[in-house]
């Protein structure tokens, strides 16, 4: 009777121990089939986010492009030359002197404001009044502005970094020191827009001979 009882718990033990094991290799080929599908989906959502990030540079491309009028590129091109003083004097729309070197670029950015006819002049000479001045103001902060917002998603990641560089390195290069307006932004004050301040440092540090900027270490 005992060699019996003690037969059957055997039995039942080596039972048991197969029943664990297989058990063991189940669970084992549903973590590693769950490790599986966990990797694929975490491939797949980075996937997903990269792709979004180049969409989203994509369309702030298109933005600059559809925001940057005729008026306004011409109101960047004439602050462009313009010293610090003058700067200042658009800044706080006082009344202003113009050169006529930069007749051109002044006529189209007050196309939609005034005529050439209406323009005092004195010898080559442009005088602009307050009102002249807070135009131009106007439209040389609008661009910034428009530029600030996009370079905040390249900053912050939002958007595709080195989409956004390639795009935007034609209107800031270190090697012609050319930094969109410098001195309008400096007599604003450069903590208005700190994105672009801080890209501009990037490319300074980073570019490369070819005139395109580094792309980012971890891209």
């Amino acid at each position: 009777m005992t060699d019996w009882i003690i037969a059957v718990s055997s039995l039942l033990s080596a039972s048991a121990i197969v029943f664990l094991w297989k058990q063991a290799v189940l669970l084992k080929r549903q973590n590693d089939s769950t490790g599986q599908e966990i990797d694929t989906l975490r491939k797949q959502i980075r996937a997903d986010h990269e792709r979004s990030r180049k969409e989203k540079a994509q369309k702030l491309c298109l933005t600059w492009s559809l925001e940057l009028e005729q008026h306004s590129r011409s109101a960047v091109a004439l602050v462009a030359n313009l010293d610090h003083q003058a700067c200042l004097d658009i800044i706080e729309e006082k009344p202003i002197k113009i050169s006529g070197r930069w007749k051109n670029n002044l006529l189209s950015c007050l196309v939609d404001f005034c005529d050439e006819d209406s323009l005092k002049k004195d010898g080559n000479y442009f005088l602009l009044e307050e009102s002249h001045s807070a135009r131009i103001r106007y439209l040389v902060v609008k661009v910034l502005n428009i530029l600030e917002s996009i370079l905040v998603s390249w900053k912050h990641g939002i958007a595709d970094e080195q989409i956004i560089e390639e795009e935007f390195s034609t209107i800031v290069r270190p090697k012609e020191h050319t930094y969109i307006v410098e001195t309008f932004r400096v007599s604003l004050g450069k903590r208005v827009h700190p994105a672009i301040e801080e890209f501009i440092v990037y490319l300074k540090k980073n570019e490369q001979p070819t005139g395109i900027p580094a792309t980012h270490a971890d891209d």
